[in-house]
This record gives structure tokens, C-alpha cells and sequence, in this order.
């Protein structure tokens, strides 16, 4: 696949693929681009070098999420996300009182505005801008970031 664009086409992209997304080679057109690998002076160079077989490619990973609600019955519907997902406190104006469990295994507890779970490719988009670190694409692992804590 070919992308032009920004990151936020490459999100697009990714979405339309609900399992394997196929190879893509990114030709950076938007404002902002960390996903995106080309500069779009380099089209002509970067797809004979493709035809050519003379490339390689970063596998990135995806989370995927699902809602359960507060009684413990689960919606069927599945998310599947490149960047992260988000659990906040929505139109409540109070900071949110969150036990965070990994497979049924207490990890902690937050009081925040709310939590994100970001894949290395997010930790350059809302993460960073949450004060996350950022993580190379290639480290097999997720990223817990508390959006605006209570630190007290």
C-alpha cells in the first residue's frame, strides 16, 4: 500500500485492515509526521526501490480492546488500535478512581483524569503529549501513562 499523507493517514490505513495490514510505504504529505518514513520528493526513488525488492520494514504492533462494563457483561464489539486507548473520566468534572488489573492481576491504582495503554508507535502521539516516554517501535511491550495524575 501506498500512503500519502500524515500519521493520521496511516492511522486511517491501518484501521481498514482489522487483521494483518499488508506492507505500507509512507510518503510524508501532512504537518506532522513521526510514521511517516519518505519525504514526497523521494516518490519516484522509494517505489522503484520497492519494485526493486530493495527495502525493509518495521513490524508494529496493535492493541486491541474491548468494553466492560461496571455489572461485568462486555460489549461485543472489538477495538483495534495502532496508536493506544483511552479510559477517562469523560464529561465528569471530577478525577477519576481507577484499580488497574493485567489478566485479573492487581497492578495499581490511579487517580487521574484518566489512563492510556499506548504501543510503542503511540508513544510518539498522546503519550508524549502526556508525558510518557517514548519507545522505539521494534521493544515488544506497552505503554501505561496517567493522564493528569493526582501526585500529592
Amino acid at each position: 500500500i501506498v500512503c500519502l499523507g500524515g500519521d493520521g493517514t496511516i492511522l486511517w490505513v491501518s484501521n481498514l485492515f482489522p487483521k494483518a495490514v499488508p506492507p505500507v510505504v509512507s510518503f510524508a504529505m501532512g504537518s506532522l509526521g513521526f510514521l511517516t518514513a519518505f519525504e514526497e520528493e523521494s516518490i519516484p526513488t522509494v517505489i522503484d526501490d520497492v519494485v526493486g525488492g530493495d527495502f525493509f520494514f518495521t513490524l508494529r504492533s496493535r492493541l486491541v480492546a474491548h468494553v466492560v462494563l461496571a455489572d461485568g457483561t462486555e460489549e461485543a464489539e472489538r477495538h483495534i488500535v495502532l496508536n493506544e486507548v483511552v479510559i477517562d473520566r469523560g464529561a465528569n468534572s471530577t478525577l477519576i478512581d481507577l484499580d488497574v488489573n493485567i489478566d485479573g492481576n492487581p497492578m495499581t491504582k490511579v487517580l487521574a483524569d484518566g489512563v492510556m495503554v499506548a504501543t510503542p508507535t503511540g508513544s510518539t502521539a498522546y503519550s508524549l503529549a502526556a508525558g510518557g516516554s517514548m519507545v522505539h517501535p521494534g521493544v515488544s511491550g506497552v505503554l501505561f501513562v496517567p493522564i493528569c495524575p493526582h501526585t500529592l
